[in-house]
């Protein structure tokens, strides 16, 4: 792996080591709790980002595997 890539690596990570007990100490009630009855909650919003991410990731993969 080049420099580049491998900092990247390294600093994502970081970033995960960091943030995952962070996200550990969020009551489930908390995660739930809209902000207003029109605004998603955190739990939905990273649902969403994660079948984002999901479906992105298929698509990322099903193009490699076409010829045009």
């Amino acid at each position: 792996m080049s420099s580049t890539l491998v900092d990247f690596v390294e600093e994502l990570q970081r970033i995960v080591d960091e943030t995952e007990p962070r996200l550990r100490t969020v009551s489930h009630d908390r995660a739930a709790a809209r902000p207003a009855p029109d605004r998603w909650s955190a739990k939905e919003m990273m649902g969403h980002l994660i079948d984002s991410a999901a479906n992105n990731h298929r698509r990322f993969v099903e193009a490699q595997l076409k010829d045009d």
